[in-house]
């Protein structure tokens, strides 16, 4: 009953935001709806000079906060227990609604900032979120492994974005019209580094960080019913297909987990019998 009621909930929200931004581009056109798009999209939209540079900008701070809102997603009460997907989706649009009015001076005061404030925000506390999200996507989602390679080229894409300048002005021994500096063009190398393990290697990691928590689990006991265990058993397998160079490693944890899933069989057998 509550998950159709957070259905119904999300739905009806969508709808009414989509009216609502229906409403106000009826409102703001004038008679010639085409013609005023097009004049706008040329004024604009461009791929060069100042409004690209707004646009890239504005995009990035977009990613940030929809990244950040997905990773503490969890911990919101009406989002609890729903899926990846719905709260992707809810994700962006609070995402979409924050960056929509914030002006050029708001975007450059967050983003363009190459001290410490704006290399922590771009740099330091997306890599730790995006590296949660991707962890926990590819335990939970190994059937749609594209998605973190998704979002580690386009974490690295704006990575390479920001600071290229830097690095042209570092590799020709001029002086960097950023004023990052050596240790913060080292430390940003070094986030551009793990930015690529990630993305040729993330899922081969998130399994192995998947592989020690679970075999923590075993050895603690705290796989407690078959449906939970069951669960576990059939990631395993799709890890197999994912990853064929840890089948041994993982078909001996399916043992495991297949002895321990009879033991509670038994045990459940033998406490259904005393009651009969």
């Amino acid at each position: 009953m509550k998950r159709e009621f957070k259905k119904r909930a999300l739905v009806l929200s969508l709808v009414l935001l989509a009216l609502y931004i229906n409403l106000t581009l009826i409102s703001a056109a004038p008679k010639d709806t085409v013609a005023n798009f097009a004049s706008w999209t040329y004024e604009n939209v461009s791929f060069s000079g100042e409004s690209f540079r707004f646009y890239s900008a504005q995009i990035l701070m977009l990613i940030l906060v929809s990244l950040i809102l997905f990773a503490v997603s969890d911990f919101i009460p009406f989002l609890e227990g729903a899926s990846d997907w719905i709260r992707i989706l809810i994700s962006l649009i609070i995402g979409i609604l924050s960056v929509m009015y914030l002006g050029r001076e708001e975007i450059y005061t967050a983003l363009m900032s190459y001290q410490a404030l704006g290399i922590t925000l771009t740099t330091i506390i997306p890599l730790i979120v995006l590296a949660s999200i991707t962890i926990r996507w590819d335990t939970r989602h190994p059937e749609y492994s594209w998605v973190p390679t998704v979002l580690w080229v386009a974490y690295f894409v704006s990575f390479i974005i920001k600071y290229y300048e830097s690095f042209l002005a570092w590799y020709g021994g001029m002086p960097d019209p950023n004023g990052i500096g050596t240790f913060g063009l080292l430390f940003i190398g070094l986030t551009g580094a793990i930015s690529i393990l990630m993305l040729i290697a993330g899922g081969k990691i998130s399994r192995m960080i998947f592989l020690r928590r679970l075999k923590g689990l075993i050895t603690k006991g705290e796989l407690n019913t078959e449906t939970e265990i069951t669960g576990r058993i059939n990631q395993l397998r799709q890890y197999i297909i994912a990853t064929p160079e840890l089948a041994d490693e993982y078909e001996a944890i399916i043992k495991q987990l297949e002895k321990a899933r009879k033991k509670i069989g038994k045990e459940e057998g033998l406490v259904g019998g005393a009651g009969i």
